[in-house]
């Protein structure tokens, strides 16, 4: 399994034995995943966010890896293809090289995991797209738009696929084409798997309900509430359900697919994220107190009513190994406590023991080398007489001249003896040597540790008086000498961090907590420092690697502070979900902590989650109850976003109750500030101020207001005062920077600027005071990446935006601006986009820009502005031009339709169809505004002309109709029956034709046309019912009577 810790896990599912381990993370910009593994052939395919690795299953060793932004994706393997999402792209990689075979780019992030089926690949988007590929080339067969992202993984049922989206639906798709057979709404947004289960499928919620459904027909089967919050999907075996809960409500949960009955429940310390997967005799469950759950069951065989089908649960947890008992909380953490004291007993013991062997074999070695020493001088003995020999043999040689080839050969083989005996002996003179280097004296290693000693003493003076590179260099020659001294590595670490090497004195403090893992001042001293690592890098933007600072320093010691810091970050990033859930583990740990309980408020404002649960939750954290001042306080911000006035009422309720609670004047101040009631925001923040006059939010508060007013030297004035009474506040600096900036004077607002220290350094508001700055100094891409700092971050406002935008005057590089413009269009904010533009038809007269521009205005409203602006741009793309300038006029039109202005909206249609003479739609509209004031005949020749451009059973319709009114019966029934033979749903063309029908005297087609709607539309309102049914008795009875008389 994966884990949020960075590591890759095997464990024993009987007895949860870990098997082994293996770190993934690469590097530092790399985030731990939070994928579902898959394994084929002792392989194990995992992600993490910005790699993908193979690992053998046997011991962990990564085989291959692949770099790219994975998106913590889960993986799929069919027939030795390997599939993964990658941001906006779904691509085919091979298992073996991972070289890519194809990729989808898809309509926004891909965070549905696929389903695959008869080679078909199904998943969704975040663009609200569901997409069916070709597995073998990735091409798009089909697609579905659905209201909002699609982020739940499909599933099938014969030739149907059923997908929940975030807009509240669960849709049974035809698998083959896409149409559609059925969707429901459901109470909440569907983000999990939907599996199915004997013609069943089961969803569930955000809001912790689950649904039985037919698959067939859609209809509801059952509807079960389990309270709290539903990401984990729903796995099924035997008629049951297992699903886990979050939020206010965290729970693991058996549910009956027969009734929707809980059989069982198990509460969690942590939520569930993940979801469950079945062993043998298990169901496995993770959940993020960071323990793996394993509960045991007894199968039960199917049987054919599966209301009756509930396996015997015995709710046994293995949390740290396979008791086969139920462990409660305290005795886990007792055994937990237990173990680590027997782990300090074990070590401590090793160490005793490793000692002795230590000492035994220098004993050891220093008989060695006296045998050594033995061993040489006999060899060497040996040596010598055999060369005597040599060199006697030699002098025979010239007496006999007979025996001189013996001699010669003998001579061979002592050369050959003595190359041998030099040979060895080499060897055991370097053997002799290793083992002496081995084995060094103590009285060498005793002057080695007091050379060092000597070393650090010095070190340790030139420290005290500031003497940082010569300290540092005492340091490093003592830990030459003595490299396990951890005194040594600990003031090395102190040096470098006086000099600003963090990461030097971080990778001392490192190697000192490898020598003593459990000594609790090198944990904190390294914590410490991880955490100062952060902020630097925060200070300067750099939000992964101060991510990663904080995590290490979290691995050290959990702490309330660094969650809150994690969450700033997370927003900063843009995170919320994470940004939520990092808040509430803090406030786990601080629950009075007021700001950050104000902060958790405001992140879940932005959520889209119902309004009361969202305050449910915060009561439950903080501890309040209902009906009292801070409850209502909570419940304004919740509100802020959504409702200003429920928001308003919130606030006063609360002053009701507490009227010296200068936060909620406070608030009450920004909220009349934004609606730009100024008198009310002035009151408000006086009052604040009355009650609290150290309360620095409300003097930045007044500050705001007056530069809004104009009023700068009362501005300057107020926001000096915050600044006398908190050195530190952030916003007050960047306030007065801001003044410093509408004054023109740089210089004094980059000195406010400088003053920032930490993470409000990265703050949306300083990020687009430093980009003007930046921008007023020339250094126009620097301004703007501040500019885009701002925009991305979660923290950013409208108010942010909306200053970027107008200070797009300062930017007068093309590219640039057509950046900010990117990012502006994905914020969906036109307005904002209005001023960009305009800049770049000022720097450069652009077609492109120009039609943007004029469809904003368009949407907007701003018809005239519009036109005005594309005349001049008619030369450069004339169809395109004329096309919107049509487009223009018929909006127009269409607006004055609307106010009664008939006239007016004539002239516009009129105009619209001189610049599109072909828009079928426009001569459609002149036909209806033409009818509505009773020119039936200018009406007949629009609809006429519309008809031709593109046949419509509507303009039929209405043709028929300005036929009607003109008496042309004939012409009126041929276009009715041409509008009804285009479309057979709507109800008004058969009362029409049936009318028309009895007013030529065809009694018998009247009587029929009315009969066959009647019957066709049983729910049809009961006035056209009435008309109907009236119409076809009248035609019966002139038939009877007609009758009679022949």
């Amino acid at each position: 399994m994966n884990s949020s810790d960075g590591y890759l896990y095997a464990i024993n599912g009987e007895s949860s034995e870990e098997l082994w381990k293996r770190k993934l993370l690469k590097n530092e910009r790399d985030l731990p995943g939070d994928s579902t593994p898959v394994v084929s052939d002792d392989r194990v395919y995992v992600t993490s966010f910005r790699n993908l690795y193979v690992v053998d299953a046997k011991n962990g060793n990564v085989l291959n890896e692949k770099e790219g932004f994975f998106n913590r994706s889960s993986l799929t393997l069919i027939d030795r293809k390997l599939f993964v999402r990658q941001r906006n792209l779904f691509c085919a990689y091979s298992t073996m090289e991972l070289n890519k075979l194809w990729e989808f780019q898809g309509n926004g992030y891909l965070e549905s995991s696929p389903l695959i089926k008869d080679d078909l690949i199904f998943l969704g988007s975040q663009g609200c797209k569901i997409y069916a590929l070709d597995i073998e080339e990735g091409k798009l067969i089909w697609e579905f738009e659905t209201e909002d992202a699609v982020e739940a993984k499909p599933s099938i049922y014969g030739d149907t696929l059923f997908i929940g989206s975030r807009d509240q639906k669960i849709y049974a798709l035809n698998c083959f084409d896409g149409t559609k057979k059925w969707s429901i709404e459901v109470d909440g947004e569907i983000c999990s798997f939907a599996p199915v289960y004997r013609g069943a499928v089961y969803v569930a919620t955000v809001f912790g309900n689950i649904y039985a459904f037919n698959v067939e027909t859609g209809k509801l089967k059952w509807k079960s509430d389990i309270s709290g919050t539903i990401y984990s999907s729903p796995v099924i075996d035997k008629g049951i359900i297992y699903i886990g809960s979050s939020g206010r409500v965290k729970k693991f949960n058996a549910i009956s697919t027969a009734s929707g009955q809980v059989v069982w429940d198990f509460d969690m310390e942590g939520e569930i994220l993940s979801s469950p997967s079945f062993g043998i005799n298990n169901i496995y469950v993770t959940s993020m107190d960071g323990y793996l759950y394993s509960f045991l069951y007894h199968s039960i065989a199917e049987i054919e009513e599966p209301e009756e089908v509930v396996p015997e649960v015995s709710q046994k947890i293995v949390r740290s190994c396979h008791t086969g008992q139920k462990e409660s909380i305290e005795k886990i953490q007792e055994r937990k406590s237990l173990e680590e004291r027997l782990k300090l007993q074990l070590k401590k013991k090793q160490r005793e023991e490793l000692e002795e062997k230590l000492k035994a074999k220098a004993r050891e070695r220093k008989k060695l080398r006296e045998a050594e020493h033995k061993l040489t001088k006999e060899e060497i003995i040996e040596e010598s007489s055999g060369l005597d020999k040599q060199i006697k043999l030699e002098e025979g040689t010239r007496e006999n001249k007979e025996k001189d080839i013996c001699l010669q050969q003998e001579k061979a083989d002592s050369d050959d003896l003595v190359k041998k005996l030099k040979i060895h002996m080499s060897k055991r003179k370097s053997e002799l040597e290793d083992t002496l280097s081995d084995i060094a004296p103590e009285k060498t290693l005793e002057v080695d540790r007091d050379k060092a000693e000597k070393f650090f003493t010095v070190a340790r003076t030139q420290l005290a008086k500031k003497m940082l590179e010569p300290a540092i260099i005492s340091f490093q020659r003592a830990i030459e000498l003595y490299p396990d001294n951890i005194s040594y590595l600990m003031g090395l670490g102190k040096a470098l961090k006086e000099k600003g090497d963090l990461i030097g004195t971080s990778d001392c403090y490192e190697k000192a907590m490898k020598i003593s893992p459990e000594n609790e001042e090198i944990l904190s001293s390294l914590s410490v420092i991880y955490q100062e690592r952060g902020k630097k890098y925060l200070a300067d933007g750099y939000y992964d690697e101060a991510f990663d600072c904080f995590i290490r320093a979290m691995e050290i010691k959990e702490d309330g502070e660094l969650y809150f810091t994690l969450a700033d970050i997370y927003i900063l990033r843009g995170d919320l979900d994470n940004a939520v859930k990092t808040l509430t583990k803090g406030l786990n740990y601080d629950r009075n902590n007021f700001d950050y309980l104000v902060k958790l408020a405001e992140l879940y404002s932005q959520i889209d989650i119902d309004s009361e649960v969202i305050l449910d939750n915060i009561l439950t954290l903080a501890g309040l109850e209902r009906d009292t001042s801070g409850a209502y306080f909570m419940e304004g911000i919740i509100y802020e976003i959504d409702d200003w006035e429920k928001s308003i009422s919130s606030y006063e309720k609360a002053i009701e109750i507490d009227a010296n609670f200068t936060e909620v004047y406070y608030r009450m101040g920004i909220l009349f500030l934004q609606a730009e009631l100024y008198d009310e925001a002035e009151e408000v923040f006086e009052k604040c101020i009355h009650i609290e006059p150290s309360y620095v939010m409300a003097y930045n508060g007044l500050g705001r207001l007056y530069i809004k007013k104009g009023r700068m030297s009362d501005a300057k004035n107020i926001v000096k005062k915050a600044i006398s009474l908190d050195p530190e506040c952030f916003q007050a600096k960047t306030l007065l920077a801001r003044i410093f900036l509408n004054e023109e004077d740089i210089d004094g607002a980059v000195k406010y600027i400088n003053k920032i220290e930490g993470i409000e350094r990265s703050s949306p508001e300083v990020n687009v005071i430093k980009g003007e700055m930046l921008l007023r100094s020339n250094s126009e891409q620097e301004g703007v990446k501040c500019f885009l700092s701002a925009i991305n971050s979660l923290a950013s406002t409208w108010d942010v935006r909306a200053q970027i935008a107008s200070l797009s005057i300062l930017i007068h590089d093309y590219e640039l601006l057509n950046i900010l413009i990117e990012v502006f269009k994905k914020e969906d904010e036109r307005e904002l986009l209005i001023p960009l533009y305009e800049r770049i038809l000022f720097l450069k007269p652009d077609i492109n820009s120009c039609l943007s521009l004029a469809r904003i205005y368009r949407d907007l409203n701003k018809f005239d502005t519009a036109i005005d602006m594309l005349r001049k741009f008619i030369a450069h793309k004339p169809d395109e031009v004329n096309l919107e300038i049509g487009e223009n006029y018929y909006r127009r039109a269409k607006k004055e339709f609307r106010e009664e202005k008939l006239k007016e909206a004539i002239t516009s249609i009129r105009s619209a169809i001189k610049f599109a003479p072909n828009k079928a739609n426009y001569h459609k509209y002149l036909g209806d505004i033409y009818f509505k004031v009773e020119k039936y005949f200018h009406s007949v020749e629009a609809y006429l002309k519309s008809n031709e451009l593109e046949k419509n059973s509507y303009v039929f319709f209405k043709l028929a109709q300005a036929y009607e009114k003109l008496d042309k019966y004939k012409k009126a029934l041929k276009n009715y029956e041409e509008a009804l033979s285009l479309d057979s749903s709507k109800e008004s063309y058969f009362a029409n034709l049936a009318r028309v029908y009895y007013k030529t005297k065809q009694y018998a087609k009247a009587m029929a046309v009315s009969r066959e709607a009647l019957d066709k539309f049983p729910s049809m309102e009961p006035k056209m019912r009435s008309r109907l049914e009236q119409l076809h008795n009248i035609s019966y009875s002139k038939l009877e009577k007609n009758f009679g008389n022949h």
